[in-house]
């Protein structure tokens, strides 16, 4: 069964008992990830990552130990941040 456009390129992710749904994004200066809620009609957040770059498309720029992979665990880090933020 084929996903549905909506949804293509979308992870999902659960933090603190919340689904959400994250992709991760880049241009040369610097990464971002789109955050939402996984219910139909949500926003998205932008989370901005400065220091963050696609390794796939950086590989050749830099070859340094700098260049890390966007994991759930940095995702669901930068949620929770966000939300801290949100609420003070």
């Amino acid at each position: 069964m084929a996903m549905p456009k909506k949804n293509r390129d979308w992870r999902k992710i659960n933090v603190d008992g919340h689904a959400f749904r994250w992709k991760f994004d880049s241009d040369e200066k610097g990464g971002w990830v789109l955050v939402r809620r996984d219910e139909s009609g949500s926003a998205s957040v932008k989370i901005e990552i400065p220091w963050m770059k696609d390794p796939w498309i950086n590989i050749r720029e830099e070859m340094s130990p700098n260049i890390v992979s966007v994991t759930p665990k940095i995702v669901s880090d930068l949620i929770r941040k966000a939300k801290l933020s949100e609420s003070t």
